[in-house]
């Protein structure tokens, strides 16, 4: 009996021994391809699985460095920070780096900030992803200029507390896909001298909120450009003394185009090339825009729109138009219900 128990105690061991073996039977870059979703922190955590784990963080092609809320309040916390950070970017700096990723509080100040993406930088990235949560305008971090000046950097995606300030001319000749989301930016010029200088462009995404002490013209001329997503939300009590937009895009393929704003009217000057590759458009405008820009988009397949008044100017997309989505205030239903039918709109 005592020996049929040993048997199954043996047998159980095996079992579980082949069990927590089967992550160290894999190859290591199936492993490096596993590790490169997780967190840096996550990441060198594995170090202390075995022998083996000891270097094989290092060789992972991505730093995720992730900032914890908490930070704001607990010294300690920043101090552990600062050290892990300054400590992963030393052990990483003879291996090669493809995605840089840094999501943090603005507290640990620019400076310290600025070296860890300028030590990123030297690694010869392809992304970059940084997100700096904003508290206020005297906490604005500016991003040192070699950022701007990478040959290989494919992706850049911004968010956040940062003010875009380009004293130097951009030069991102291979940059495919850009994120401007909520940054602030240091003149109106700024959008068009960044864009300016990411001529293979393919996807664009700005969201920002445009006040007093925030203006900007949209100049935006980019021949290669396939995706773009505009969202912008006007912050005014009066008519704001407006700037210009201007949109050049021939090879637009996908349009997503977002207004938030109470004001009649925006900009000095309004104008928006024509698209005649555009396939997709989803657009939620005021009146004052409405018009122009389905007239740009007047070659579009498949339409969602948001609308608040009538439909009469559906007329410019009917003769390509193969699929329409409509999402209208009620008061615009009761007056469709009473008043026109869609068919109405299209012939009439």
């Amino acid at each position: 009996m005592a020996k049929s128990r040993r048997h199954q105690n043996t047998s159980s061991k095996k079992a579980c021994t082949s069990c927590s073996d089967k992550i160290s039977n894999l190859s290591d870059d199936l492993i490096l391809k596993i590790l490169y979703f997780l967190s840096s922190k996550q990441v060198v955590q594995t170090s202390v699985l075995s022998k083996r784990w000891v270097l094989l963080w290092t060789l992972v092609p991505t730093l995720n460095l992730q900032d914890s809320y908490r930070s704001i309040f607990d010294q300690q916390d920043r101090m552990k920070f600062v050290h892990f950070v300054d400590r992963v970017l030393f052990l990483k700096k003879s291996a090669s780096v493809e995605k840089f990723s840094l999501n943090c509080q603005p507290i640990y100040g620019q400076s310290c900030i600025n070296k860890w993406i300028c030590t990123a930088v030297e690694q010869g990235l392809r992304e970059v992803d940084i997100s700096v949560t904003e508290i206020s305008k005297e906490y604005l971090v500016k991003l040192p200029s070699g950022l701007f000046l990478m040959k290989t950097l494919k992706i850049l995606k911004l968010h956040g507390g940062i003010m875009v300030d380009v004293l130097v001319s951009v030069c991102l000749p291979s940059l495919k896909i850009l994120h401007l989301l909520r940054v602030k930016y240091a003149n109106a010029e700024s959008i068009s001298c960044f864009i300016s200088g990411c001529p293979s462009l393919e996807k664009l995404h700005i969201d920002v909120r445009i006040s007093p002490d925030n203006m900007m013209n949209f100049n935006i001329s980019v021949p290669t450009l396939i995706t773009l997503y505009l969202s912008l939300e006007y912050a005014f009590e009066e008519e704001p003394h407006a700037e210009n937009f201007e949109i050049n895009a021939p090879a637009l393929k996908n349009l997503i185009y977002i207004i938030y704003t109470s004001s009649v009217s925006m900009h000095k000057q309004y104008f928006v090339e024509n698209f005649p590759c555009i396939r997709e458009a989803n657009i939620c405008v005021p009146e004052f825009y409405r018009t122009e820009i389905l007239k740009a988009v007047s070659g579009v397949g498949c339409l969602r729109l948001t609308w608040n008044q009538d439909f009469f100017d559906l007329v410019l997309v009917r003769d390509t138009l193969t699929m329409l989505c409509l999402f209208i205030f009620f008061s615009v239903w009761l007056k469709l219900r009473t008043d026109i039918t869609l068919d109405d709109a299209f012939y009439k």
